[in-house]
């Protein structure tokens, strides 16, 4: 004797809860998302004004552009790794995520240690840098969590840690116009050490935010019938 895959309760209450889930327009997803993206973006330029604009000390304003577009170009990097969808309703695989997370905050050092021949002449406050790089780094990392927010991805928590990372890369980015200071340990410590705070933090929201936008509790309570109807009873 045949049976269903799915017993008719359950498969009853499933179709009930996709009916009373709207789905909104695209065009409305899409003004929000810009909405919420230039709102993080003159949050994160607040943050850099507030912490005193942009500094060159001795290095020459050409420098500090081709350094930082340098930098912006890691960023959007990764920003399209752990932002985009890949191509599948179920975002990134875990892999993807895993290795956009380790790599961008090494794309960064990397790119440090290669342009690390300037002499240290300009001494800057640890703290103050660390400060600025975390502040500047959660205006990103809200965005791009509230952007995803309810949405059906396979690893929260890896997409959160990736978006993280893409958060750190937009924060080296401000202190490369913020800070002058040339001093290397300085530099991987105080403006991309903040980074693994912004990973940790990232995926603590992804397991909060980033979720399935329709969880039907009916699934749980009739799990036992269908467990049991896996089993021939």
């Amino acid at each position: 004797m045949n049976h269903d895959a799915i017993p008719a309760g359950l498969k009853a209450r499933v179709l009930e809860a996709a009916t009373k889930q709207s789905s909104p327009a695209r065009k409305a997803v899409t003004w929000d998302t810009i909405l919420v993206l230039v709102t993080a973006s003159l949050a994160a330029v607040n943050v850099l004004l507030a912490a005193g604009g942009v500094g060159f000390g001795e290095r020459s304003p050409l420098i500090v552009l081709s350094t930082a577009l340098g930098r912006s170009t890691i960023a959007l990097a990764a920003t399209w790794a752990a932002f985009g969808r890949g191509g599948s309703m179920l975002g990134r695989s875990r892999s993807w995520l895993v290795s956009t997370s380790v790599a961008t905050p090494l794309a960064v050092v990397g790119w440090m240690l290669l342009s690390a021949r300037a002499p240290a002449a300009v001494l800057a406050s640890d703290l103050h840098c660390i400060v600025v790089a975390t502040l500047f780094g959660l205006a990103p990392l809200a965005a791009f969590v509230t952007v995803h927010r309810q949405s059906d991805l396979s690893y929260p928590r890896a997409t959160g840690a990736a978006l993280g990372a893409a958060a750190g890369a937009w924060a080296d980015v401000s202190m490369v116009l913020h800070c002058p200071s040339a001093d290397l340990p300085h530099r991987i410590l105080c403006h991309v050490g903040p980074t693994a705070l912004l990973l940790a933090l990232g995926a603590g929201l992804g397991a909060l935010v980033i979720r399935p936008s329709v969880r039907p509790e009916c699934l749980a309570a009739e799990r036992p019938a269908l467990h049991r109807f896996d089993n021939g009873g």
